[in-house]
C-alpha cells in the first residue's frame, strides 16, 4: 500500500539490527561514542557524544541528569536536549542509536 509507504517513509530508520543498543539503567548513559566526522557545536569540535539514558546528548562526559532545566543552567557543558524527561528503562525499554552517513537519509 503506497499510502502506508509513505506514512512510514517520513520517519527516520530506528530499531534495526544495525543500531546500537545503551545498557538498560535508570539515568544511565552508553559509552563513549566515537563521531564519524567531527562535529562543531556553538564553535566547540567534538569528536565523540554520549547518549543518555534520559533523552538528550552530551560531548564531554555521561550526564545522569534526570530532570530538565532552563537553558542555559548547565552553560559549562554543551547538551542536545530534544526529549530531556525521566526515562526510567531498568526493567523495560531500549535506548537505542545510529550514526547515519547517507546523504538521501541526512537531507530529510
Amino acid at each position: 500500500n503506497d499510502t502506508i509507504g509513505n506514512i512510514l517513509g517520513i520517519f527516520y530508520p530506528y530499531g534495526d539490527v544495525e543500531d546500537e543498543k545503551n545498557p538498560q539503567s535508570d539515568d544511565g548513559s552508553s559509552p563513549p561514542i566515537p563521531l564519524l566526522q567531527p562535529f562543531v557545536y556553538f564553535g566547540h569540535v567534538y569528536d565523540k557524544i554520549f547518549v543518555n539514558n534520559n533523552g538528550d546528548l552530551t560531548f564531554d562526559e555521561p550526564f545522569s541528569q534526570w530532570y530538565p532545566y532552563y537553558f542555559p543552567a548547565y552553560s559549562t557543558r554543551d547538551i542536545i536536549a530534544p526529549l530531556w524527561t525521566d526515562i526510567y528503562n531498568s526493567r523495560k525499554g531500549t535506548i537505542s542509536y545510529r550514526q547515519v552517513t547517507d546523504g538521501h537519509l541526512l537531507n530529510r
